[in-house]
């Protein structure tokens, strides 16, 4: 793609009238603005991951949530674990056959065209450093995640002592008893001091995100010789034995002066325990993530899968990229968002764009935008946010300037 330089001096979209959501005049509505990136399942260049800084500068957005790890693919060095940027690094591209809320044959489609080596790779420490320089010129923090306790299978493939005993090296080909979740164990718990404390010497910003979502128990509770030794300890299941990962991660980064963060799962795991200035993301569909975080009273960011998750579909999935279920359309996000973002505790809005189906830069981009930036409008303006007779007037606009400049993206209708 003929987009953006690479280097940050040079860095530039083509000038525009088209909307710069923080260039009325008022203070933003919102203080944490965000787009979640995912490069763990699709890794993605330093080049691309400075376009997409650059394009939220543009935007007025202010933080990068870079999910580093997952299942797919471990993606930074970590001192004492080389196996990670070296096996956890290198996995192949999973074909998400369970995955029943995508069309069939497009997923399948989409994993036979998705390039060899759109999962290989890692990011060294000087590259890391650099963008993190980068994005702070542009006035964006960039938050890591690192996954904990679930969604571990590319490091316990790296190291298989960290997982399930019965199960190790095998890879993640199946969605029940994938070999994902971290064992209750002193190697785990040292793995997990070594994580955080490399993701703090790294990155400079206060919150660290440690993931907490989708942790099937299963593994755990199926082990008899487990579940005697974690009873003697006060753990009577497999909620109690995630709530000791959760504390442990937290006791570490507290250590260490950052603030833990979360997706919204913690809070039905933690409880009164969290932290009280852990900062909760509330994700799942139907209310339930906003609900959750709501009821911590905690800080919280709204980033509601039913219309901030930018990796569903933006219109009819016979004319769309491979994308998940459930249309989310600029004029959508335009009438909804407002109302869900409000609450006590609310820091903010987040988009977030998973890469299981985002194989390449030009299917990346071309799912964000122009929705990203309708998002990053209302995260500035919040209730004030143009209306949308002339918000569209400035999308078409700016949509033509983006295409000019070699992104795809995908017109109004």
């Amino acid at each position: 793609m003929a987009i953006i330089s690479s280097s940050p001096r040079d860095t530039t979209l083509p000038e525009s009238d088209s909307p710069v959501p923080h260039d009325r005049g008022v203070e933003p509505a919102h203080a944490w603005r965000g787009l979640l990136v995912d490069s763990s399942r699709t890794f993605w260049s330093i080049d691309t991951m400075r376009t997409i800084i650059a394009l939220m500068a543009r935007y007025g957005l202010n933080t990068l949530h870079w999910h580093l790890t997952d299942d797919a693919g471990w993606r930074f060095p970590v001192p004492g674990y080389p196996s990670l940027t070296a096996a956890g690094a290198t996995m192949p591209r999973e074909p998400y056959s369970w995955y029943d809320n995508v069309d069939a044959d497009q997923r399948q489609a989409t994993w036979n065209d998705a390039p060899e080596d759109s999962t290989c790779g890692f990011y060294t420490a000087d590259e890391i450093r650099s963008l993190v320089t980068f994005a702070r010129e542009c006035g964006i923090t960039i938050v890591p995640e690192v996954d904990i306790p679930g969604h571990m299978a590319a490091a316990i493939y790296a190291y298989p002592e960290l997982g399930c005993p019965r199960l190790a090296g095998l890879l993640p080909t199946t969605r029940r008893w994938r070999n994902d979740m971290l064992w209750p164990s002193e190697d785990s718990l040292r793995f997990i001091e070594a994580a955080l404390d490399a993701v703090c010497a790294l990155f400079d910003s206060p919150i660290i995100h440690v993931g907490g979502d989708e942790c099937r128990w299963d593994e755990w509770e199926a082990d008899v010789s487990l579940r005697e030794r974690t009873q003697t300890q006060g753990a009577q299941s497999g909620a109690d034995i995630q709530r000791m990962f959760l504390s442990h991660s937290a006791r570490v980064l507290s250590e260490r002066g950052r603030t833990i963060a979360g997706w919204d799962e913690i809070v039905d795991m933690a409880g009164a325990d969290l932290p009280s200035d852990a900062l909760i993301f509330g994700w799942r569909e139907d209310g339930v993530g906003r609900g959750q975080a709501l009821a911590s009273g905690r800080r919280w960011v709204l980033c509601d899968a039913d219309l901030l998750y930018l990796n569903r579909l933006a219109g009819p999935a016979a004319e769309e990229p491979t994308g998940m279920n459930g249309i989310i359309t600029p004029r959508r996000i335009r009438d909804e968002l407002p109302a869900l973002a409000r609450g006590d505790g609310l820091v903010g809005v987040q988009a977030c764009a998973w890469s299981e189906f985002l194989t390449t830069p030009d299917l990346l981009f071309y799912h964000l935008l122009p929705r990203l930036l309708v998002i990053a409008e209302v995260a500035w303006h919040g209730q004030e946010a143009l209306p949308w007779s002339e918000l569209s007037t400035l999308l078409t606009s700016e949509i033509e300037e983006l295409r000019e400049a070699g992104f795809p993206c995908r017109a109004l209708t």
